[in-house]
């Protein structure tokens, strides 16, 4: 449109430079899934919105209602701005235009699956943050308030315990932080595919004004009075230049037969024989090039069928006149038919090669889109199965829309995952499975305590009750029950002797009589307070018996084991040594068989040069009976020859020994690896069994220390009991100050005498205690 007659597409293919999208700057993701939940929300309701169309055009959306089409001047300006601002638009090729159109529509496609995506994982965010909601702490939904109650005593109402709160708490707050971080990279995904999207409509805008602006002659043309050069930017010239759009002087098809019609109506060369000669020749050749491309155009439809299942069957290609009377006139028609239905053949090809291009590719994407959804569930299950809080495990490749390689290779790698998953899964239960049976076996042995404890416990009784859980602990709840009664027995006494002092004023006798039975009762639960005891301090010593057998049972284990490292220890340097000594023996029967090779070679060089140089056996012997230095050297060397053999003989049965001894030190390492396993087994299963011993020897002493403490604080009410009893018996009238003195003296004198006694088996006890501290702390790092 410039005069030039030439376009550059150099624009659309450098058009960034233009814009300045060499340096993008990303919205944030809050921004961009903001926008995108906005837009996702009212597509239902601007899709409804009525649109105003152009009542030229029923397919077009018009986008202004003061647009009159039928005012020329109007028209006419918005032509001429139109072309002027399109003027300096890139025009591409065909190819390039179907490569963006290619990529427009995949593009779209991605757009609309990842909207797709993004609403359904806006619909997973948000079941994320009203679950997250729920379990908050402070969260109004997770408190419960209870009408007429103190504000002050309101508590949270959990669905479960505290730790299993916490942990879905954690669970939840993992899922949010998941799904909001899928939906920004979706709101991200998105973004760029839409910029990209829009960067390819404007370039196929751009060429699309470009290529109107260079062709349009529609108003310039019919409604502009002729312009003068140069006028309007040079658009009538422009549009005026035949030379640009190629509107002149055609190629005229008819000048290729120009000399045929030339011979036809020259009445000479029909005359002449030889260009009769020659027509006939070129018309035969005229016809074999029909057939050619006949054959050509049959191959090409077979072809077209074959790579065209299932659409519209091109017609067969007309067959060739074989007449040769046929005249001229047909023969270039049918050449021209044929070569017609060769371009429409090559045409159908091409489309139907595009098609097939635009379906492998559609296909392609659709079944990478199909992985990538496989991918993304297959991930969902590995990080739902996983052991671990926060599992990491990365997201599938995005859709390329090349290959389907990626998402094959990651669903590959995702079942290896998840088949080592299962495997590990598999080994946990055995192990859990071995584990049961341990604590089967342990409960076995706390049973067998707990059976011992009890026929310690019944030792006394006539018809001694079966062990059972339930009667051991009908038994322990006794004992307890028997101190209450106690607790209640002397608090009866106490009321008792408070009724005494209050009718002290009636007779000594009976007061005499009721101080023995007071007494009497005293004195008994004293006795059943020590059998308690004495009963508690027998358990706890057989219970010390029972780790002092332990311990020493661990200590010989441990010398026994160290006694086995050693001997596996000198076993392996010995073995190490045999093995060295056979090595070095192998080598030197190596070196003396290759040694008696070599003599053994010689010597038959030398019979063979004896035997060529000096003859046969009788004649050398006749000559060596008359040499006998000689002799004497054939003797040397025949006891050589034996003594080498004889070292051989030697080493080989040494090796032999070597060799069975060896088998023997590996037999007997192995024996006693196994012995040592096995003793480092039963040494854990002892230690464990110590540990489950000291522990309950705890909890036994710990038992005994408060019934201790209840039987001397019995004690000492007795006692005070007693002093004040003694303080009522004495002579003298109960108000005097002499009774009053002696009763204050001797009680202060008691209770000092019983508290010293009392502060001295405290200290013995402690003694005992400290004791036995440094073996439990040795048996629980054991």
């Amino acid at each position: 449109m410039n005069g030039t007659g030439v376009r550059k597409s150099s624009f659309s293919s450098d058009y960034d430079s233009r814009y300045g999208s060499g340096l993008q700057v990303y919205p944030s993701t809050k921004v961009l899934l903001d926008g995108y939940n906005g837009s996702l929300e009212s597509t239902g309701n601007s899709a409804s919105g009525q649109q105003r169309y152009n009542h030229m055009n029923g397919s077009h959306v018009r986008s202004s209602d003061l647009l009159d089409p039928n005012d020329p001047v109007s028209m006419h300006l918005l032509m001429e701005t139109a072309i002027g601002d399109s003027q300096q638009y890139g025009v591409l090729s065909f190819e390039e235009v179907d490569e963006l159109k290619k990529e427009l529509a995949i593009l779209s496609t991605r757009i609309d699956a990842t909207k797709r995506k993004l609403a359904i994982e806006n619909k997973f965010r948000d079941a994320a943050t009203s679950l997250n909601r729920l379990y908050t702490p402070n969260s109004r939904e997770s408190m419960t308030d209870v009408p007429g109650k103190n504000p002050q005593k309101r508590h949270r109402k959990s669905i479960m315990s505290r730790s299993s709160g916490s942990d879905l708490l954690s669970k939840t707050d993992d899922e949010l932080a998941a799904s909001t971080r899928k939906c920004e990279d979706l709101a991200q995904e998105l973004w760029r595919l839409e910029r990209r999207s829009q960067d390819v409509q404007r370039r196929v805008l751009e060429h699309t004004a470009g290529v109107l602006q260079m062709t349009h002659k529609g108003f310039l043309e019919k409604d502009m009075p002729p312009q003068q050069p140069g006028d309007i930017n040079g658009y009538a010239d422009g549009l005026n230049d035949t030379s640009l759009f190629g509107t002149g002087n055609d190629f005229d098809d008819r000048s290729f037969y120009h000399k045929l019609d030339t011979f036809f109506e020259s009445g000479d060369g029909r005359a002449n024989g030889e260009v009769a000669a020659a027509f006939e020749q070129q018309t035969l050749s005229i016809l074999a090039t029909e057939r050619k491309i006949w054959d050509l155009n049959r191959r090409l439809k077979d072809s077209i069928a074959q790579g065209s299942a299932g659409r519209e069957m091109m017609p067969a290609p007309p067959a060739p006149d074989s007449s040769e009377s046929s005249d001229q006139r047909d023969t270039e028609a049918a050449l021209q038919g044929q070569i017609e239905y060769l371009e429409k053949g090559l045409n159908a090809m091409q489309k139907s090669q595009v098609d097939t291009l635009q379906g492998y590719k559609q296909s392609t994407y659709a079944a990478e889109e199909r992985l990538e959804d496989l991918n993304t569930q297959l991930r969902g299950i590995i990080v739902r199965s996983s052991p671990d809080s926060n599992p990491q495990y990365p997201l599938p490749p995005d859709v390329s829309g090349k290959s389907p390689e990626e998402q094959i290779a990651f669903l590959e790698g995702g079942l290896d995952a998840l088949e080592q998953r299962v495997q590990g899964l598999k080994e946990a239960s055995q192990m859990s499975s071995s584990r049961s049976v341990a604590h089967e076996e342990k409960a076995g042995q706390y049973e067998n305590v707990l059976q011992g404890l009890w026929q310690s416990l019944v030792a006394g009784e006539e018809t001694p009750e079966q062990f059972s859980l339930q009667s051991f602990s009908t038994r322990v709840n006794s004992l307890g029950t028997r101190v209450t009664t106690l607790q209640e027995q002397k608090d009866i006494l106490g009321r008792q002797i408070q009724q005494q002092r209050q009718i002290n004023s009636k007779s000594d006798i009976e007061k005499d009589a009721r101080l023995v039975e007071v007494t009497t009762e005293a004195e008994n639960l004293r006795k059943d307070l020590e059998a308690t005891s004495k009963e508690g301090m027998s358990e706890s010593n057989a219970l010390k018996a029972q780790v002092a057998a332990s311990n020493e049972a661990k200590d010989q284990l441990l010398v026994e084991l160290q006694g086995k490292h050693g001997v596996i220890s000198n076993l392996e340097q010995s073995v190490q040594e045999k093995s060295a000594e056979a090595e070095k023996a192998r080598h030197e029967m190596e070196d003396f068989e290759g040694e008696m090779v070599r003599l053994q070679t010689e010597l038959t060089v030398a019979r063979a040069e004896l035997d060529g140089a000096y003859g046969t056996r009788a004649q050398r012997a006749a000559e060596v009976a008359t040499h006998p230095a000689l002799l004497q050297e054939i003797n040397e060397l025949k006891e050589h020859n034996q003594a080498m053999s004889e070292e051989l003989a030697a080493v080989k049965s040494k090796h032999e020994a070597a060799g069975s001894g060896n088998a023997d030190l590996n037999e007997r390492v192995q024996t006693l690896q196994k012995e040592l396993s096995e003793t480092i087994a039963e040494y854990e299963v002892m230690t464990k069994a110590s540990i489950e011993y000291e522990k309950e020897r705890e909890h036994l002493e710990n038992t005994i220390d408060d019934l201790r403490d209840r039987c001397e604080s019995l004690e000492s009410q007795l006692s005070d009991e007693r002093v004040q009893l003694l303080g009522v018996k004495s002579p003298g009238r109960p108000g005097s100050r002499e009774s009053q003195g002696a009763t204050s003296t001797s009680t202060t004198v008691l209770k000092n005498e019983f508290k010293k006694l009392m502060r001295e088996t405290r200290q013995e006890n402690m003694k005992a205690l400290r004791a036995s501290h440094p073996r439990n702390t040795l048996m629980s790092q054991c």
